[in-house]
């Protein structure tokens, strides 16, 4: 007997180049696609070249297992089973920039589809997964160099204004002592001029060291400092420069001289920017410079400074805002300028820490820890 079977040939060739043609092009795609059959307890039927890249997978390690079998003792399989029970829920599960690790520890961004595919002799759920990582990680820096420029253009708007302030006054009195007619005049026209020509330099000074922090080009020479002397030249610079009705002593107290591994010029930077803040808001009642040495841990002890004052205080709701550059509660208020900023940025690189405690109306307590050497 023979019979012609050349259409029924010509069919199936047909259709083993569409197969060919539908797995070439999953293959090729950069998506990994994996299929699961419901009813046989999600056993996957198809994986495809990228599923296997990114799991690290063979099709013969995977065809024929489930999640459980390809991911024992791990919560994944559990997870997944969640979003595939979601699918068949919903018809189609999604999610966008997902955390992945990926079997071999690296760190990825997936977006994720769970497909559930209601064929009544066959339902299957279809899985499609791909890395977002590097889109995700493109736009974070986006945002962050969008944060940067605006960072940048309030700095300059902010410092902009501290630089005319004091131009204005140097401008303002160097006009007036020319005109002025008798020598009290000219030699209170010309404190105003030194006070302000000293606040420009020291602005112009704290913006080259703002720039070396950010830059990491700030250069540490690290010394062995005596803590007693050190508030003692501090006390010295401020005596007598006090406002009127202000009061400023160095409370050494019961603590005997210490030695700090650190770098001498940076700590005093720190607490001319505290004492300066201090007299600055304190319109009468004192202002303290003190330290202790703290040995609750016998492995680490560290000295604690502190410069204190009775003025304005602080709202405990700015415990950050207020080391921001030039932050102002109030528009028209005074504020720290690049002082508390600096003297952050300046204790972190000395390793150690600043705080404050203070209520409104009822003064302030700034603290920098160092570790004693």
């Amino acid at each position: 007997f023979a019979r012609n079977i050349t259409e029924r040939y010509t069919y199936r060739k047909e259709i083993e180049g569409v197969n060919k043609l539908i797995t070439t092009i999953l293959d090729s795609l950069p998506l990994a696609i994996g299929v699961k059959s419901v009813r046989d307890d999600f056993r996957y039927v198809y994986f495809n070249a990228e599923a296997k890249r990114v799991l690290l997978k063979i099709a013969e390690d995977v065809v024929g297992k489930t999640d459980f079998d390809l991911f024992p003792g791990s919560d994944f399989p559990y997870q997944v089973r969640t979003k595939d029970m979601l699918a068949i829920e919903k018809g189609i599960y999604s999610e966008y920039a997902v955390p992945f690790t990926g079997p071999d520890g690296a760190e990825h961004i997936m977006n994720r589809l769970h497909i559930y595919v209601n064929n009544p002799d066959n339902p299957q759920i279809v899985s499609v997964f791909w890395d977002v990582t590097e889109q995700h990680n493109n736009q974070v820096e986006l945002i962050k160099e969008r944060e940067k420029n605006s960072l940048k253009s309030a700095f300059l708007s902010n410092i902009s204004h501290e630089i005319r302030t004091p131009l204005n006054a140097i401008t303002g009195f160097s006009e007036l002592i020319c005109e002025a007619e008798t020598l009290d005049e000219k030699s209170a026209y010309k404190q105003q001029i030194g006070e302000n020509n000293e606040r420009l330099l020291n602005l112009i000074d704290d913006m080259l060291l703002m720039s070396e922090i950010d830059s990491d080009m700030a250069e540490l020479s690290f010394t062995r400092v005596p803590v007693k002397t050190l508030c003692n030249n501090l006390f010295n610079r401020f005596s007598g420069k006090e406002p009127q009705g202000v009061t400023f002593t160095f409370d050494s107290g019961d603590s005997p001289e210490c030695i700090l591994l650190t770098d001498e010029l940076m700590l005093e930077r720190v607490f001319i920017y505290l004492l300066e803040n201090a007299f600055k808001f304190t319109s009468r009642g004192a202002v303290t410079l003190s330290y202790q040495i703290n040995t609750e841990h016998e492995t680490c002890k560290t000295v604690v400074l502190t410069v204190s004052d009775t003025g304005i205080g602080i709202d405990p709701a700015y415990s950050e805002q207020i080391y921001e550059q030039f932050f102002k509660i109030e528009k028209y208020s005074q504020g720290p300028g690049l002082g508390l900023t600096l003297a952050k940025r300046i204790m972190h690189l000395l390793g150690g820490s600043i705080w404050f405690e203070s209520r409104e109306g009822g003064g302030t307590l700034f603290h920098a820890k160092l570790p004693l050497s």
